[in-house]
This record gives C-alpha cells, sequence and structure tokens, in this order.
C-alpha cells in the first residue's frame, strides 16, 4: 500500500450556515442548481448517506455503480477524505456487504450539488436507462456569490431490479471507476510474485521493476501514455481473477491499492480455485500522495 495525503473535506450538518456568502466575500462560487423537471422518474431508493464532501479526482472518470464493499471503499476515499461521521457510515454499509446482508442491493453514489447553499435530500431518478442523483430542497439564487462553494455527495440504494440492462451513472458506463486515478494496465503475470506496489517516475524505473519481477513482460508490451501533469505513476503486483480492469481505493489511514475486477462484476462474478499475480499500472492525482 502506498501512503496518501487525505482528500482536503470538512462533514457538515446537513443544515449548513454560509458565514463567508455575501458583499465582503470574494466571488469565488455561485450559487447553480439543475434544470427541474427534466431529471427523469424517481427510482425507489433509501439514501444511506448525504454528507458534505468533496471530489479528490474531479478530472477522473466515473463514479460507476457500486456493487459491493470494494467500491464503498473507493467511494468513500475519493470522495469523503477520511471525514469521521460519514466515514462512519460508510464502514456500517461495509461491515453490512462483507457480512452477505446486502444480498439484492446496488448503489449510486457521487456529487449531489455544488454551490453557495446545500440541498436538503436528494432523489435517485431514472432516464431512459440513465441513473442519477437529483438534489432536493436545493435554494435557488443566481445573485449569490461565496467565498468557498459547498460540495454535498451522496449514497442511494437501490434494488437491483430497478437497475436497466447496459445501465449508466449520470453518463457513465456502470462499469466506470468508483474510486480516483486512471487505471492504464492490468496485465497477468506468470509464475509466483509477491504482492507489491512502488512509485514510478518513468519507464526507466518501469523497465527495472519488470526485470526485478523476472516475468515476460516489456514496458512497450502496456504501452502506457505520458504521466499527466499533477499526477503520479504506481506500479502493484496485486492477486486476482480473470481481472479485466482494477479499482483504486484510499483507505482511511491513507494508503492507496488496487484492487482488480472482473468484467461484469453486477451480474456475478468468476470463481478460481487461486488466485493469480496481475501487473496494474495507475496514475493518481498528485494531491492524492504524500
Amino acid at each position: 500500500m502506498y501512503r496518501t495525503r487525505p482528500v482536503l473535506a470538512v462533514l457538515a450538518v446537513l443544515v449548513v450556515v454560509v458565514a463567508a456568502c455575501g458583499d465582503d466575500a470574494p466571488p469565488t462560487a455561485v450559487d447553480t442548481a439543475p434544470p427541474p423537471g427534466s431529471e427523469g422518474e424517481v427510482v425507489p431508493g433509501e439514501v444511506e448517506l448525504l454528507a458534505e464532501g468533496s471530489d479528490g479526482d474531479p478530472e477522473g472518470a466515473g463514479p460507476g455503480l457500486i456493487v459491493d464493499a470494494v467500491d464503498l471503499r473507493a467511494f468513500a476515499g475519493r470522495f469523503l477524505g477520511g471525514q469521521d461521521g460519514a466515514s462512519e457510515t460508510v464502514d456500517e454499509l461495509v461491515t453490512e456487504l462483507d457480512g452477505g446482508d446486502g444480498d439484492g442491493r446496488l448503489f449510486v453514489g457521487g456529487v449531489v450539488s455544488s454551490g453557495c447553499f446545500a440541498p436538503d435530500g436528494v432523489e435517485l431518478r431514472r432516464d431512459g436507462r440513465d441513473l442519477r442523483l437529483v438534489p432536493t430542497g436545493l435554494e435557488e439564487d443566481p445573485d449569490v456569490v461565496c467565498a468557498r462553494a459547498i460540495t454535498t455527495v451522496a449514497v442511494v440504494a437501490v434494488a437491483r431490479t430497478e437497475v436497466p440492462e447496459d445501465v449508466t451513472v449520470d453518463g457513465e458506463p456502470a462499469s466506470a471507476p468508483v474510486g480516483p486515478g486512471t487505471v492504464h494496465a492490468v496485465e497477468r503475470l506468470g509464475g509466483d510474485v509477491e504482492p507489491s506496489v512502488l512509485e514510478v517516475d518513468s519507464d526507466r524505473d518501469l523497465e527495472r521493476l519488470l526485470a526485478g519481477l523476472d516475468v515476460a513482460l516489456s514496458v512497450e508490451d502496456l504501452g502506457l501514455p505520458p504521466v499527466p501533469e499533477r499526477s503520479q505513476r504506481l506500479a502493484f503486483v496485486v492477486g486476482g481473477c480473470e481481472a479485466a480492469t482494477a479499482e483504486l481505493v484510499v483507505t482511511a489511514g491513507g494508503e492507496v491499492t488496487a484492487v482488480l475486477r472482473q468484467a461484469d462484476e453486477v451480474n456475478g462474478r468468476v470463481e478460481c480455485e487461486a488466485l493469480e499475480p496481475y501487473f496494474v499500472v495507475a496514475d493518481l492525482p498528485a494531491g492524492l500522495l504524500s
């Protein structure tokens, strides 16, 4: 695991007083809300979490559909930044799923709104095959500016029967990552390779790492793009079964790990007799790294 610096976020009581708004505050945020009546039909669901948070990877993909405890941990690491109260709620859901009590439910999570005011609640709505979170009781005043935008995040549980085939989540594929970062390569390795994680600054670092692993895999095989600005590249060796991609999870203790995922975990997993080692290369926003 790789130690990170927690995402800065402040857990707020749902009734929020914006003391920084007014004529004396710098106009760094403008209050906005989605247009009413354009969000589709309400989907029955249970709001498990509604809190102030922040997106630790606002330029990243997803979040996709939350299908299990791994995705919930990934959500907490990306959107809650180790906030005690909200993270405790996620921990309770994780315990529920790990104990087998979450059968028949999936979760939709993400940013609900960002502006000078926080919503009173959230609804899950469906437009065709697209699911999205829509704020309720959100004040609209385009003339209001404030020193800091309030970003509200939510997790809503929904019955699997309410989720259409080929569902998208706010326009993203259901399989889009929930956690931060971009996974570029997931390659099966031969032999007996110990789990590890390494920060790599260049292709030369990767070449040395692969040479030390003594595997039939080269940097050219990976076809990696250049490391984006304000990002850090990490390489993992992790065990998995019929893996197609990986989810990056930032733990409450500030560590990053990669968890391998199969191609379609919404409809069940393929079981393997034994885990095999995989090589994963991913980029994380530099702000998440210590």
